[in-house]
Formats: structure tokens, sequence, C-alpha cells
């Protein structure tokens, strides 16, 4: 039996300005409309985006915090900024990876600059009363935490190759996605939902994403600062069905509760999956399959075997790639090599690179490891950008570990420019006890050489002999990469 439909308000009157829909009763797109454009007194309106407005100021608390550390508003990705970003609930996969999945949801209320914060602001004051008053206050935070967090998910189980710093922008989207969603929800007809003025909104921020995501992906290479167009178009699409299936719950009860039931469910299962580390990557043929996390071992596992040659594999494939990249060392610079490398060794790195991305993509047990051998490989391919990406997301996965950090100096230096400074400030965090110092001496002639460039002549000549005398000691003069970096250095030291 069809459910009886609410008692439809006087014809041509929407409620006066400021005045709550009356209980049971929804508004038509018409009256949505001439509801916005009418102009209630500002606490009545405030009033009307309560649940925008607590999600505005849980952003500005957060916001004050993270400015209080970085002292800028105009926050650029490098690893310090990120590394404060991450402590205040940014979304890191790796973290999240470990079983930080609360950041699914913490990234929406972590702006990553005062830019986030002044839009926010804009899309809540503008289409907040819109989309709020329509379905309420806690259907309104269930809308844009469920569905942002389910975006973001949706973005790291389907595309796990990009890096993801997502933010309040997903939950932007959220908001555009749900006007569309809500108008279907009221009128059932797709082409009053096409020429009402939220979806024509919703189109608007369609094509700006989408231009947003050609610039990331060609013009920039994939390095866009914290925009993560993947996860804000897939919240927008959750946006669309969560919009209905709430709204539904008035109009049309039986579809809006077993909608909004199957739909949460499907939510959280991306949350669970993006959590464990699980990801789809197609292959060649067009198929894909799922990865997760190597499980902790069982002896009485009867799998046990066929682990352990996965894993032999792996031990099998680090010692080919180190073996390899030993000719270069630790931090490969071909800029202090007597000889670039042939054609066949960079197809020998792509090759290789590779082979560690399939297996580091899984997050299993040795996965530090061949991260740290992924950053080696593009700085010798001579990928800095993202190379530097990579290393500012292993200096935060390891505590800003000296060898992490000296491996996020080596990009800097490789990319050089602007980015000398930045290498300058990871090698001397690096090189602060004697400890990497001795093992990785090249960590501190590229610190000394990022400080000649920078034109700070003498720091740069005590480092310069500070490398001679650790890189020179008895022990360490069997390392033929070594040589150029000895000759230059001298040299700088007049000797």
């Amino acid at each position: 039996m069809e459910p009886t439909p609410p008692p439809s308000p006087e014809p041509g009157k929407a409620p006066m300005p400021g005045e709550p829909a009356p209980q049971g009763q929804q508004l038509t797109p018409e009256q949505m409309l001439a509801a916005l454009q009418q102009k209630p007194p500002l606490l009545t309106r405030l009033w009307q985006i309560k649940g925008a407005l607590l999600l505005f100021f849980g952003m500005l608390l957060n916001f004050w915090a993270i400015y209080d550390e970085i002292g800028k508003l105009l926050i650029m990705p490098t690893a310090k900024n990120t590394a404060i970003l991450a402590k205040h609930g940014l979304f890191v996969d790796s973290l999240v990876h470990e079983g930080e999945w609360w950041r699914h949801f913490t990234a929406l209320l972590t702006p990553t600059g005062g830019i986030d914060l002044l839009i926010c602001a804009w899309i809540f004051w503008s289409l907040g009363p819109m989309v709020e008053r329509q379905l309420g206050t806690i259907r309104f935070l269930t809308l844009y935490l469920l569905a942002g967090a389910g975006g973001i998910a949706l973005a790291e189980v389907f595309a796990p190759d990009s890096v993801r710093w997502s933010g309040p922008w997903v939950g932007l989207y959220v908001v555009f996605g749900a006007l569309p969603g809500i108008v279907f929800a009221e009128t059932f007809s797709i082409r009053k939902t096409l020429a009402h003025p939220g979806t024509r909104s919703c189109a608007f921020w369609v094509v700006l994403g989408l231009v947003f995501a050609y610039i990331s992906e060609v013009e920039m290479e994939g390095r866009s600062g914290f925009y993560d167009w993947q996860a804000q178009l897939g919240g927008m699409g959750l946006g669309v069905l969560l919009g209905f299936v709430l709204n539904a719950i008035t109009s049309r009860p039986p579809v809006g509760i077993l909608g909004s039931l199957g739909l949460g469910s499907v939510v959280v299962g991306l949350i669970v999956a993006s959590s464990l580390g699980m990801n789809v990557k197609a292959d060649g043929g067009g198929g894909g399959k799922a990865t997760g996390p190597t499980r902790e071992r069982d002896p009485n596992d009867p799998y046990i075997d066929s682990k352990d040659e996965a894993l032999s594999a792996e031990e099998q494939l680090i010692d080919d790639t180190e073996a390899f990249l030993a000719r270069w060392g630790p931090l490969p610079m071909i800029m202090f090599q007597t000889s670039l490398p042939s054609n066949q060794e960079l197809g020998q790195a792509e090759d290789y690179y590779e082979r560690v991305t399939k297996v580091a993509l899984g997050a299993n047990m040795i996965g530090d490891e061949l991260e740290a051998i992924r950053i080696r490989l593009l700085i010798l391919l001579a990928n800095y950008d993202k190379a530097i990406q990579l290393a500012e997301q292993y200096v935060i996965t390891q505590s800003s570990s000296p060898k992490s950090l000296a491996l996020a100096g080596a990009a800097c230096v490789a990319e050089g420019g602007s980015q000398l400074h930045e290498a300058a400030d990871y090698l001397s965090q690096a090189v602060e006890g004697e400890g990497l110092a001795v093992e990785w001496p090249e960590a501190v002639f590229l610190l000394g050489y990022a400080l000649d460039s920078l034109h700070e002549d003498v720091p740069a000549q005590a480092r310069f002999k500070q490398f001679l005398r650790v890189g020179t000691a008895e022990g360490q003069t069997h390392h033929p990469h070594r040589l150029p970096m000895i000759q230059y250095a001298e040299q700088r030291l007049g000797q």
C-alpha cells in the first residue's frame, strides 16, 4: 500500500524567512530556491546551518593549532608541514594502514591552509541552508562525514598509486553532490532535477574538478599540493546517492531507510578495505585484483610454505636491487659520478622500480625497506618530483628517522633550485648524531653541497671537512662511488 503523501503547503507559499519546514512537510524545489533567496534575520539563518557551523568551528579550532605550529596561512606540502598536519588528523595512507582508520573522518576537519578555511565558510554559508534545512542537522552531519570518509576510502581503494592528502575539500564536494540527490528524492524526475539550480551548481564543480584533475595529472605530473581530485569526485558521487536516500527517509520511507542502510554498509566496507591497505589495481587485460597487508605468520597455518616462498621472493628482490644500486651508493647522486648510467642500466632501474612498487603496494612486512629502495631508484631515474613526494611521506611514516631524512634531502638536492633550502633542513637533521654520518658519509657531503650552493660558505666548509674525515677513514676508502665526492670536497676546500 502506497504511503500517504505529506500534506502540501499552500500553493506558491514558502515558509516565512527563517521558519523551518513544518513537521512531516518537505519543500518543493521551487520553494527551496525561494527560501534560499529570502533574507531571514542573521541569528535565524545561523540557526538554520548549525550543523555546518559545528563543522566549521571544528575546522577553525584545528587550523588555529596548525597555524600556531606552522606560522603560515598558505601552507605548502613540505615534509615538515605535512608532518604537522598529520598530527592534527590529515589522511596519510601509510598511517591509516597501520590502524589509524579514524583519519578518514578527521581529514574532513583538517584544513590544509587558510584558503581552505575561507572556501569552507563561503560554501557552508551559501549552500548550507538549502541542504541542511532539507535534511535536518543530524542527517546533514551524517551526509558530510559518511560520504566524505567514503570518498577518501573509494579513492584509496581504486586509485592506490596516488599520494593522498585529503582534506575538507572532499566534504565540500559531498555537499555539491547532495543537491541533485535531494531534488531527485523530491521529484523523482530527471528533467526537473537537471533543471534545478542546485544541479547546475553540481555540474559546475564537476567540470572544475576535471579541469584540476587534468592540470594535476598532465601539467604537474601528479604533484599538485594537497589537491585530491579522486577523493573529491568520489565524495561527490556518494553525496548524490546519500543525499537521495537520506531525504527519501521522510518523503519515501521504504526507499530511504533501505537505501540508507545499504549505502551505509557499502561506505563502511570501503573504509575497512582502505584501512587494511586493500586496493584494486587494473592489469593489462582490464581486470583487477585486491591486495592487502601480509598477515602475521602463524606456525600452524597450512599455507605457511607459500607465504615463505612469497617472502623469500621479496627478500631476493631486495638483494638484487641493492646489488644493482650499490654502484651509486645509498644516496645515488648521478651529478657526482664519473659516468652517467647507460640506457641499459636505466632500463634495469625502471624494471626494478615497477617490481618493487608492486610488492610495496601490498603493505607487507618489509614495506619500509622497499620504500627506501623506491626513493633511491626514482633519484637514479631523475624522477625527482615523485622522489620528493615519496620521501616526504616516508619521513612521516618513519617518524623522521635519520635515514628517511637523508633520503628526502638527497631527493631535494637532486632537484636543486628552491628545494636546496629543504635539502639543507632535512640533511642537517639527519646528521645531527654521529651514527648516520659514519654509516652514510654521503649525507654529510650532500649537506655541505647544499649549504655551498646556498652561499653559506663557513658551515659548508665544516661539513666538507667532516665528510673527508669520516669518508676517508679506514674501511671507507673501498667505495668507488665516493671518490668523485672526495675530489669535489677537496677542491672546494682548496686542498
